[in-house]
C-alpha cells in the first residue's frame, strides 16, 4: 500500500519550473502561476454583457469551457497553504498567486494542480524626450489645434465630416466601447471634461491594487521618491490623443467613444514601465466581459525582465531564460500573446505598439504585437514620412509581417498632465502611434455597423505606401491609412445588406525562414503574391558584398502567386558559408530587398 501511495503521488505531481524550484527552497514572498488539470463541479456562471455576446456572435465565437470560472474549490484549498490570490485567468484555467516560496512544493502535490510557474515581470523601456516641446501656438483649423499635423497625416478630420454630416452620426466613434490598459489616468485636463459631463467613462479597475482607482494621489504629483510618482501620466497621455476634446486647442481622435480604464503598468523612474502578465491577462478578460470593442495598449514583452522568466515550449516541456530570444516571438509562447489570442477569438481587436527596440534591427518587435490577430502598430517620424529610428521591426519568428500599420509616434501632441489643465506638450515612441490606431479604428467600427471583421479589409485597403515603400514590408507594414478612404468604403450600415467593397490587393514578398539556425534543414521559400499582372518575377540572392549567389526566373504559379525555393547553395552547387545574405525581388522597374541569415 505504501508503494502505492507513493505511486499515486508521482503520476499526480504538478510540473514545476525551474525557477519555481529554486523559490521553493526560501522563505520568500513571490508570485506564481498555477494550473488546474480540471473544471470539475464548477457551477458558477459569469454574468457577460449583451454587448459583449453581441460581439461574439457577430464574430462568430460559440463559448466553451474556456469562459467557465477556475474552481472556487481549488483556489480556497490553495489559500489555505497561507497563498493570497491576485487574479484567475479562466481562459487558461490558472491564477496567480502570492505566497511564500516554501509552500510550492505542498502546492505541487495537490492533485488538481497541474503546473506551477513563476510571474513574468517585465521591464519596458519607453522612448524618452529629454527636451519636451510644449506648444505655445497651434492651428485653429476645424479646432484640432495641437493635433492637426498628426491627424491630417491620416485624413482623420475628413472621415470625421463624413460620419457626422453624411452619415448622421452624433459624435466621432459613437457606439463604440474603447479601452485602454495602461499606467493610470488622470482626468482633472480640460480635453477630458467632455467625457466625464457625458458620462462616457463606464469602468475603471486597477489591477495592480486591486481597487477601482485609476488615479495616483495628489500627494505624490511633487514627490520623485514615492513609488506612484508619474504613475498616471503616460496612460493620460495615450487616452487623450483619442478621447481628448477641447477646441479650439485640441481635438482627440475618437471623442465620441464610450472608454474602459485599466491600470494594468506601474511606471518608475520615468521612463520605465514595469508589466506583469497576470495583470494584463486579467484586465482583457475583465475588458471582454465588460462588451469592450477594442483594446489600446502598449504592453511589450521581449526582454529586460526582473527575474528569471519561465516558458513553455510546442512540445509541452519548460524553459527557464531570463529574456524572451526572438524565436518566441511567434504569437503563441508568451502568456500575453496566447490571452490576445483568445480576445481576437471572442471578436476583440487588440491594438498594440510594435515596441521601443530599433529599426536598425531585423525582428525586434515585441509581443503580442506578434500575435496574427492583433493590430501591430509602429511609429513615423515627426514629419509623417520615414519609420522613427526607434520603431521595432518584423518579421514574427515564423515569418509573419509585421507591423501591420503604421502613424505618427514621434513629437506627438497630448495633454500635459501636471501642469496648466489648459496645456499641451509632445511626446514619442510607439506608445503614442497606437492610440491614434485604435480611435481609427473605431471610426471605421462605426461606418461599418459594428463589425469587427469588415474593418480590418476596409483598414488595411485604405493604406497609402510611404516613399521608401515599394510594398507591404516589415517596417511599415501596409503603411498609412485613408481614414476617410476606409469609412466610406460601407454602402450601408444596416447590417443585414452591409456590402464591404472589395479591397485593392497589395504586393507582399515572403522569405522563409529567414533565419536558419546550425541543424535546420537549408531550404528558403521565395515568394511575392498580388502583383498587378502575370508578368515574370527574377528571384535573386545576393552575399553580404553584393556577389551574385543565385539567381532565377519565373512565371506565376497561379494568377497572382510567384513562388520559388533556395537550398542555399551557389550557382555551382555548393553550399555558401553562414552569414548574411539579401533576396532580391525583382518585376518590371520594381526592386526589393529581404535579409536571409544563416547562422550554421
Amino acid at each position: 500500500i505504501v508503494c502505492l501511495l507513493f505511486f499515486v503521488s508521482i503520476v499526480n505531481a504538478a510540473t514545476v519550473s525551474s525557477a519555481a524550484k529554486k523559490l521553493s527552497q526560501t522563505d520568500a514572498v513571490c508570485k506564481i502561476w498555477v494550473w488546474f488539470t480540471d473544471k470539475k463541479n464548477v457551477h458558477e456562471t459569469v454574468t457577460v454583457s449583451p454587448k459583449a455576446l453581441e460581439r461574439r456572435k457577430k464574430s462568430g465565437y460559440v463559448s466553451n469551457e474556456t469562459d467557465i470560472p477556475v474552481s472556487q474549490v481549488y483556489i480556497d484549498s490553495i489559500e489555505q497553504t497561507g497563498a493570497v490570490l491576485k487574479h484567475t485567468f479562466k481562459w487558461e484555467n490558472a491564477a496567480s498567486f502570492t505566497i511564500q516560496g516554501a509552500k510550492i512544493d505542498e502546492i505541487s502535490r495537490m492533485t488538481f494542480v497541474k503546473e506551477i510557474s513563476t510571474v513574468n515581470t517585465c521591464l519596458k523601456r519607453e522612448k524618452s524626450n529629454p527636451l519636451l516641446l510644449a506648444k505655445k501656438m497651434y492651428d485653429t483649423t476645424d479646432g484640432y489645434g495641437f493635433l492637426y499635423d498628426e491627424l491630417k497625416l491620416l485624413n482623420v478630420a475628413a472621415a470625421h465630416q463624413y460620419l457626422t454630416d453624411k452619415r448622421r452620426f452624433d459624435s466621432p466613434g459613437a457606439g463604440v466601447i474603447i479601452a485602454f490598459f495602461d499606467t493610470g489616468f488622470r482626468l482633472n485636463h480640460a480635453a477630458f471634461r467632455h467625457i466625464e459631463k457625458n458620462y462616457q467613462i463606464l469602468a475603471t479597475y486597477d489591477f495592480i491594487d486591486n481597487d477601482t482607482s485609476v488615479a495616483d494621489p495628489d500627494s505624490v504629483i511633487n514627490n520623485p521618491d514615492h513609488p506612484y510618482y508619474l504613475n498616471d501620466m503616460h496612460g493620460t497621455q495615450c487616452l487623450g490623443i483619442v478621447a481628448g476634446y477641447d477646441p479650439p486647442r485640441y481635438k482627440g481622435v475618437a471623442w465620441g467613444a464610450k472608454f474602459v480604464l485599466a491600470r494594468t503598468e506601474n511606471t518608475w523612474y520615468n521612463t520605465e514601465i514595469h508589466s506583469e502578465e497576470d495583470d494584463w491577462a486579467a484586465a482583457l478578460i475583465w475588458a471582454e466581459e465588460l462588451g469592450v470593442d477594442i483594446v489600446s495598449s502598449s504592453l511589450g514583452y521581449r526582454d529586460g525582465f526582473q527575474d528569471s522568466v519561465t516558458i513553455q515550449n510546442s512540445d509541452g516541456t519548460l524553459r527557464t531564460i531570463v529574456d524572451y530570444s526572438y524565436e518566441d516571438m511567434n504569437g503563441s509562447t508568451t502568456i500575453v500573446s496566447r490571452a490576445a489570442a483568445a480576445a481576437s477569438q471572442r471578436g476583440m481587436i487588440i491594438v498594440n505598439s510594435m515596441g521601443n527596440e530599433g529599426a536598425n534591427k531585423i525582428g525586434s518587435l515585441v509581443a503580442p504585437a506578434d500575435v496574427d490577430a492583433v493590430v501591430s502598430v509602429g511609429a513615423l517620424n515627426a514629419s509623417g514620412s520615414v519609420i522613427a529610428s526607434f520603431s521595432s521591426t518584423g518579421p514574427t519568428a515564423d515569418g509573419r509581417i509585421k507591423p501591420d500599420i503604421v502613424a505618427q509616434g514621434e513629437f506627438v501632441s497630448v495633454p500635459s498632465v501636471y501642469n496648466s489643465d489648459t496645456s499641451y506638450t509632445s511626446v514619442s515612441g510607439t506608445s503614442f502611434s497606437t492610440p491614434t490606431i485604435a480611435g481609427v479604428w473605431a471610426l471605421i467600427l462605426q461606418s461599418s455597423g459594428y463589425r469587427n471583421a469588415a474593418v480590418k479589409n476596409a483598414l488595411f485597403a485604405s493604406c497609402k505606401l510611404l516613399p521608401s515603400q515599394v510594398m507591404r514590408d516589415n517596417t511599415y507594414g501596409y503603411g498609412v491609412p485613408d481614414v476617410l478612404q476606409a469609412c466610406m468604403t460601407f454602402d450601408s450600415i444596416d447590417d443585414s445588406t452591409i456590402v464591404v467593397k472589395k479591397p485593392g490587393a497589395i504586393p507582399e514578398c515572403f522569405v522563409y525562414p529567414n533565419v536558419i539556425k546550425p541543424g535546420i534543414t537549408r531550404n528558403v521559400t521565395l515568394a511575392i503574391k498580388n502583383l498587378p499582372d502575370s508578368s515574370k518575377v527574377k528571384f535573386t540572392v545576393l552575399s553580404s558584398d553584393g556577389l551574385v549567389i543565385w539567381r532565377k526566373n519565373i512565371s506565376s504559379t497561379t494568377d497572382t502567386l510567384f513562388r520559388t525555393s533556395w537550398d542555399c547553395t551557389n550557382s555551382k552547387g555548393k553550399k555558401v558559408v553562414p552569414g548574411i545574405y539579401y533576396a532580391i525581388f525583382e518585376y518590371r522597374t520594381t526592386l526589393v530587398r529581404q535579409k536571409i541569415l544563416i547562422a550554421g
